[in-house]
């Protein structure tokens, strides 16, 4: 049976130049994060140098979520120095990676056009990370309208512990949270199940489709993870947080772990220069208006992976999507459909209108570019 047809229109509606302007306005805050990121990554390298000193007279828990959490050892001395070098490397590493896989396909996000193969694992990592921040700032807004007192963790804490602890966040929960909550138990079922993968995939992630089973786990991570955070703030927490268990879980799933140690990073890190400036009021104002820019770009974001998650939905039959109606464009006098790019199957017919269905995604929707379709959900070429 053929999905409902859609046709293709040739030339840029108003709604979709609004959304490749919004497109290369994401990417270049992006770039603007990633210098952040540069930057904070500069300061955690030096913080060696303040946090090397406190080891040998503090401890740092080693812990696991179930979902509270259970403290299974303290360290503290030249392995607690190891550690915090592992945390940082580890941070490193990804960021490297990230830049080696993002690096050719953001360079056309900046000039607004889609990579052949969609979005780079940067631009996905960063606008899930501006969509959360943005329904965090939603869920406390709403608390105070609504009267509800929040409590949060003291942050008034010398610079060395912020340094250890963010980055310890951005690392350890993501192992205890993504790994052990994902990874392992995908591992232990696709062992028992025969459907095994490299090994290194299930601690790494990265590969993995969106199925029954991976969903399941997202969802229960998520949850660990939203609850593992009562134990130092207070339950409005648990809403954000939960959302935010699913983006990390997601690039876990889809990218590996090293984007959602970057997500985590990007995340908790972005106050950092603030402090280690002292608190001075320019280092105050310049992280104010990036995140006051965040916050405006996340609302897009968060809009747009709202209409996804729908899209996913209604192509697993959760809920029931209305089929789009026919656009064709106009060539001299006639109404006609784009030609098929040359050494591509043919487009099948039904009726009088051509049916377009991605390879990638199931998307129904494409646009015509240069004698090539490209899916209008993933944007990949088809």
């Amino acid at each position: 049976m053929y999905p409902p047809p859609y046709a293709y229109f040739d030339r840029e509606t108003p709604f979709q130049k609004f959304r490749r302007y919004t497109s290369i306005a994401t990417a270049w805050l992006i770039l603007v994060l990633v210098l952040e990121c540069i930057l904070n990554i500069g300061l955690m390298i030096w913080g060696t140098t303040i946090v090397f000193p406190e080891t040998s007279s503090h401890t740092y828990p080693i812990f696991i979520i179930v979902p509270w959490l259970i403290v299974l050892h303290r360290i503290g001395g030249i392995v607690l120095a190891g550690f915090y070098v592992f945390l940082a490397s580890a941070i490193i590493i990804s960021f490297l990676y990230m830049g080696r896989e993002s690096f050719k396909p953001f360079l056309n996000e900046l000039r607004g056009k889609m990579p052949e193969k969609g979005h780079s694992p940067l631009f996905v990592t960063a606008t899930l990370m501006f969509a959360t921040v943005f329904f965090t700032y939603l869920v406390y807004i709403v608390a105070e309208i609504a009267g509800i007192g929040i409590t949060t963790p003291d942050f008034d804490q010398s610079l060395w512990a912020l340094l250890l602890s963010l980055a310890g966040a951005s690392v350890w929960e993501e192992i205890v949270s993504r790994v052990m909550l994902i990874g392992l138990p995908l591992l232990v079922i696709h062992l028992a199940t025969k459907k095994m993968r490299s090994p290194k995939r299930y601690l790494l992630g990265g590969g993995f489709e969106l199925g029954k089973l991976e969903i399941a786990l997202l969802l229960f991570s998520s949850l660990m993870f939203s609850l593992a955070h009562l134990s130092s703030w207070d339950a409005v927490k648990l809403i954000p947080t939960f959302a935010s268990g699913l983006a990390l879980g997601y690039l876990f799933i889809r990218y590996g772990l090293y984007a959602s140690i970057m997500l985590h990073f990007f995340v908790d890190y972005l106050n950092m220069p603030y402090y280690a400036a002292g608190k001075s009021v320019s280092s105050g104002v310049a992280i104010g208006l990036l995140e006051i820019a965040i916050i405006i770009i996340g609302l897009a974001c968060f809009i747009y992976y709202l209409l996804r998650i729908y899209d996913f939905m209604g192509d697993k039959g959760l809920v029931k999507k209305a089929s789009p109606a026919p656009v064709m464009y106009s060539q001299g006098q006639q109404n006609v459909a784009p030609p098929p790019a040359q050494n591509e199957p043919p487009i099948t017919y039904h009726g009088q209108v051509p049916a377009f269905v991605c390879k990638q995604c199931g998307g129904t929707q494409a646009r015509y570019d240069n004698g090539a379709l490209f899916c209008t959900r993933c944007g990949k070429k088809d």
